[in-house]
């Protein structure tokens, strides 16, 4: 793995040296002038052969070798684990005066990039800036131009960062010589007070207008921070990247390549993959390996994720949270048996159709939100549960039957006009998801003689897996 600065890694630079030719070449726009901070070059070729992509420092051998050998102890039982974890994402910006500003808009947009590309592989972030973990802002012009392992990035850490073993700690700021980002992998003897990512405050969608500035350079540090390295990682001495799908090269890529340099003749480099240097409108995939990868090392080294939920609540059915806020007010009508079928239904009608995993990322997104108009109204709220509380045996014979959940004509539209009440106390970007869902249970249902049928026909997915949190662990199967 290359390191932004020379001292780390001395065989990169004779390796760039030697192939600087093979990345002008392949590089799609070689005079394209590209700023990055106070750094100005000439084109990606030259951002990749300075460094300035990845300064992530690379784990000793030492380190390496037992990463490899627990890895491969975990990856048969992960490869086909389909549970998805949600990560909070705590933003930390960074500033000196008004530089390094980022905008809630640029928030939003860049934990999208980051689930369109991990989502599908059952990796999830969520940002709530109402919730547990809001935006932070600092103003420190030493920590501004802070670079990897120095005085500055542990200061700025060890006071900032949180729960690094629950939450993706995201720091913004502007490294002084135009480095992108970096990360911390999840390894032993790595300090946690450092753990997270630092990205250029200029590489979040919204940004410059540059190759890197569309936020897909964090969806490659990320991958560090579970785990993956470079798909270039030791040229061709056999070993590589540990991943045995991705194919072995050189030298990183630079700009959009459509053909890239690999250890076998005729064979390209992947260009495409999110571990490579090429541009960051040109990076798209990851491997099937590379997600086994990431699955092994979240369950050896980041087992804790998806332990914390964006809202501060216990990871699980937020239902169980608004229980407990509405305990002196009313009774709760849902048993931890109905809880339960909740999940069971989530997990083997919704998960399975386009429109229910739209529902539930709905859901999910805005269920602190959503705990707070319910708590706030605990009039409607009791009629609203009591109303599901009668149709839970109807979401059981579906989960046990053929999934499709019969109601009367009578308790449908009830159960639309307590959503429309909701609807109505609720907040702008509440309101909307609030009306979707509407949306989505009307798609879904059919009047039959004597019922409507509410069904989510199984699809494959083709878009980001839904916002699944994990079971409370204050709620086990033994509990059940």
């Amino acid at each position: 793995m290359s390191k932004f600065r020379w001292q780390w890694c001395v065989p990169m630079l004779v390796a760039v040296v030697a192939t600087w030719s093979a990345l002008i070449a392949q590089d799609a726009n070689p005079k394209q002038e590209i700023r990055l901070g106070n750094a100005v070059f000439p084109n990606s070729a030259a951002v990749v052969a300075a460094g300035a992509v990845c300064g992530t420092p690379e784990p000793t051998a030492e380190q390496r070798a037992e990463v490899l050998k627990t890895l491969k102890a975990r990856a048969g039982a992960m490869a086909t684990a389909d549970e998805t974890i949600v990560i909070p994402v705590q933003f930390i910006h960074v500033m000196s005066g008004a530089d390094g500003f980022i905008s809630e808009q640029q928030r939003v947009d860049q934990v999208q990039v980051l689930n369109d590309a991990y989502s599908q592989y059952g990796i999830s972030f969520c940002y709530d800036p109402a919730g547990q973990y809001p935006p932070k802002t600092v103003n420190n012009s030493l920590w501004f131009r802070m670079a990897p392992d120095t005085a500055a990035e542990i200061a700025c850490k060890a006071s900032q960062g949180v729960s690094p073993d629950t939450v993706l700690n995201f720091y913004t700021a502007r490294p002084e010589s135009g480095l992108i980002g970096w990360a911390t992998f999840p390894f032993p003897k790595i300090d946690r007070k450092i753990d997270g990512i630092v990205m250029l405050d200029q590489s979040l969608p919204g940004s410059l207008e540059t190759p890197y500035s569309n936020g897909n350079i964090a969806v490659h540090e990320v991958g560090h921070w579970l785990g993956l390295y470079h798909t270039f990682q030791g040229g061709c001495d056999g070993v590589g990247d540990e991943v045995v799908d991705t194919q072995d090269h050189p030298f990183p890529d630079s700009g959009c390549p459509t053909f890239g340099t690999s250890c076998s003749a005729g064979v390209s480099s992947p260009i495409k993959n999110f571990m490579n240097y090429v541009d960051g409108t040109c990076m798209s995939e990851f491997t099937p390996g590379q997600v086994a990868r990431i699955k092994a090392t979240v369950s050896a080294y980041r087992f804790q994720l998806g332990d914390a939920t964006c809202s501060g609540l216990p990871a699980g059915c937020a239902l169980e949270q608004l229980s407990l806020s509405l305990g002196k007010l009313l009774s709760f009508p849902l048993s931890r048996d109905d809880l339960d079928g909740l999940r069971r239904y989530r997990d083997l009608v919704l998960n399975k159709s386009e429109i229910g995993r739209e529902l539930a990322q709905l859901y999910y997104r805005q269920g602190s939100q959503l705990a707070r108009v319910m708590t706030a109204n605990p009039q409607l709220t009791g009629e609203a549960l009591l109303w599901l509380a009668r149709q839970m045996p109807k979401v059981e014979q579906a989960v046990e039957g053929d999934g499709i959940v019969r109601l009367s004509a009578t308790d449908f539209e009830i159960g639309l006009k307590l959503l429309r009440q909701l609807e109505s106390k609720a907040n702008s970007s509440l309101h909307d998801d609030l009306a979707r869902v509407g949306i989505l249970l009307r798609q879904a249902a059919t009047a039959t003689p004597g019922y409507v049928a509410i069904e989510f026909t199984p699809s494959e997915a083709t878009g980001p897996a839904i916002l699944r949190p994990q079971p409370d662990p204050k709620f086990t199967t033994a509990q059940r």
